[in-house]
């Protein structure tokens, strides 16, 4: 009998345990979550105690989001509310979300969730602003500078005199164009025939302005044989995103076609866009290479496809114009790494 009775005490004792480790939670509208045993629940308050305690305290459920009780159950009080920031777009693609404290005649300044710096960009550099009130400003009052991705795009590349246009642009390097046209009658049609060569080397060089640097007069013009007019190439600033799926699939997808041999079977235009996959690819290791390592690791696939760039008999303007590139940023990567070590 007295085993029966112990063991009777047992249970009830295990079951008051469970029960008492059975609490109820309470979550904030500020993000707050409290644990407690509710004793009472109106459409209003609800009346609790908290652990180790008999004192009994009522809240307002104004202050509540929701209420998850020991049985499961879910009240849900207020919904919470998102929230508003400002969506700043960027022509490279990127979208910054924060709140916009300034704009002034040539930049905006934000500052991101949570944090109190601010961070300022040239109205040059953006698309537009999406104001957490759903009014909406756009820049297109401003040099229309594109991202150019292709020579057949040299017509959009922008012309500019004005330093003050470069700000917040990419400096990519210079460049120099003459032309054969000169003389007291022809210097004009020899300068435009100069820039023109300018806008089409910057589009080679992927970039969407150029800045010239000296506008020769037609009297400096008239008393040579030609023109030559120096400048300087810049582009927006390339996305530091993360690759999509589908990127890093397309990404995949090249390198096994240069590496299994299929790329050959391919026509030259179809070469070319796999190309700029596989450049872009090595470009963005030597850019982002830190140390030797990383360094040698990129220069397997750079030996690669310089190898498959120089098989052609007569050399497509791309894949010099790719072997160019690369070659700039291998020279930079080598002399970042040398400095580290």
């Amino acid at each position: 009998m007295k085993k029966v009775f112990a063991l009777l005490m047992f249970v009830c004792f295990a079951l008051m345990a469970t029960a008492q480790d059975k609490l109820d939670s309470l979550f904030y509208l500020n993000g707050n979550v409290e644990v407690v045993s509710i004793v009472k629940n109106s459409s209003e308050s609800i009346d609790c105690k908290y652990v180790g305690e008999d004192l009994l305290t009522t809240i307002n459920k104004s202050k509540l989001h929701k209420i998850v009780f020991k049985s499961g159950r879910v009240e849900v009080c207020n919904k919470l509310e998102e929230k508003k920031v400002d969506k700043i777009f960027f022509k490279n693609g990127e979208v910054a979300e924060g709140k916009v404290v300034k704009i002034t005649e040539d930049a905006v300044e934000y500052t991101l969730p949570n944090e109190d710096l601010i961070i300022s960009t040239y109205k040059a550099m953006l698309h537009k602003i999406v104001f957490s009130g759903g009014r909406v400003e756009e820049f297109q009052n401003l040099l229309n500078i594109k991202i150019i991705t292709s020579d057949k795009q040299w017509r959009d590349v922008v012309i500019t005199y004005n330093v003050e246009d470069t700000r917040g642009l990419e400096r990519v390097g210079t460049i120099s164009e003459a032309s054969g046209w000169g003389g007291a009658l022809a210097s004009g049609k020899g300068y435009n025939n100069a820039v023109e060569k300018l806008q089409k080397e910057a589009a080679d060089m992927g970039c969407g302005l150029v800045l010239v640097n000296m506008s020769p007069t037609e009297h400096t013009s008239s008393h040579g044989s030609g023109v030559r007019v120096n400048a300087t190439a810049y582009r927006i600033p390339v996305s530091k995103n993360k690759p999509s799926e589908d990127d890093i699939k397309e990404e995949a997808n090249t390198i096994a076609l240069f590496y299994n041999g299929e790329i050959n079977k391919l026509n030259l235009d179809e070469q070319e866009k796999k190309v700029d996959v596989f450049e872009a690819k090595i470009r963005k290791g030597f850019s982002d290479a830190v140390n030797k390592e990383e360094y040698d690791a990129v220069m397997k696939e750079y030996n690669d496809l310089c190898a498959f760039l120089n098989k052609y008999e007569k050399q497509p303007r791309w894949a010099k114009r790719a072997l160019g590139r690369m070659e700039d940023d291998r020279k930079e990567a080598e002399k970042r790494v040398n400095l580290k070590r």
